[in-house]
């Protein structure tokens, strides 16, 4: 799936993920679904990386690492650190 976009006659942007099929031309032999909302498969895959991220041996990783430039840093404040994190301060504008 490729990210792109289109503008709808009011000038407001569609975001959407497109098959690799359909950009090649062989849509027929495609998947069932060729395009997809950019904001639903975005959402979805922010939820599984807050879920990657709550586990604890993603947590403890992180703590060891973050040991290194500060020693003095928690298993605790690692992990709530961690649930702050928020994707959508990357986010792109649409």
């Amino acid at each position: 799936m490729s990210p792109t976009h289109t503008r709808g006659r009011r000038g407001q942007q569609y975001r959407y993920y497109v098959s690799q099929s359909v950009l090649k031309g062989s849509a027929a032999d495609g998947p069932p679904i060729a395009r997809i909302s950019a904001a639903e498969i975005e959402g979805a895959v922010v939820e599984q990386v807050r879920g990657l991220l709550r586990q604890p041996e993603v947590v403890l990783g992180t703590w060891r690492t973050a040991r290194a430039f500060e020693p003095a840093m928690t298993v605790d404040e690692t992990r709530l650190a961690l649930e702050q994190l928020d994707p959508g301060v990357c986010k792109r504008r649409s």
